[in-house]
């Protein structure tokens, strides 16, 4: 049980460096992007496309025998 709740942490985490990876990427495209054809914008709102990333806990519940 304890190994199926450890592949599941360890492909989450993947998942978020990879999404967190190409966030990174993507606002590198946008801002060469915006160099390339002069059209930066210092706007707050277009600094951060992506907003900020949100890591939030994933609740895990043991299902089992409850035999009291």
């Amino acid at each position: 049980m304890f190994v199926k709740l450890q592949r599941a942490i360890t492909r989450e985490i993947g998942i978020r460096y990879k999404l967190a990876e190409i966030r990174g990427m993507m606002e590198l495209v946008i801002q060469a992007s915006e160099i390339n054809s002069g059209t930066i914008v210092r706007d707050q709102a277009n600094e951060e496309v992506f907003g900020e990333a949100v890591v939030m806990p994933i609740p895990f519940v043991i299902e089992g025998n409850n035999d009291n």
